[in-house]
């Protein structure tokens, strides 16, 4: 089976604001302390083309996210053509 990989879905790994995952999860932007555009530019620079949001890790971190300290999770989205 030589091209057994040829359908694989292609996954990317993100550490993003934990309290983002109502959206990201959801599509529920309520939670959003920040913008839609903000959450997608930062998608976009991970190279991430659409919110289809496979997994959010069950526990957050402390870490840093455009120079500020906050609480991130990681996540992994479906990467699209």
């Amino acid at each position: 089976m030589k091209n057994a990989n040829k359908n694989a879905i292609k996954t990317v790994t993100v550490e993003l604001p934990a309290y983002w995952a109502g959206y990201l999860i959801n599509n529920n932007a309520a939670s959003l302390e920040d913008s839609v555009e903000d959450v997608k530019a930062a998608l976009a620079e991970a190279g991430v083309r659409s919110i289809d949001c496979l997994t959010v890790s069950d526990e957050s971190f402390t870490g840093r996210f455009n120079g500020l300290v906050t609480e991130l999770s990681t996540y992994t989205f479906v990467l699209r053509a």
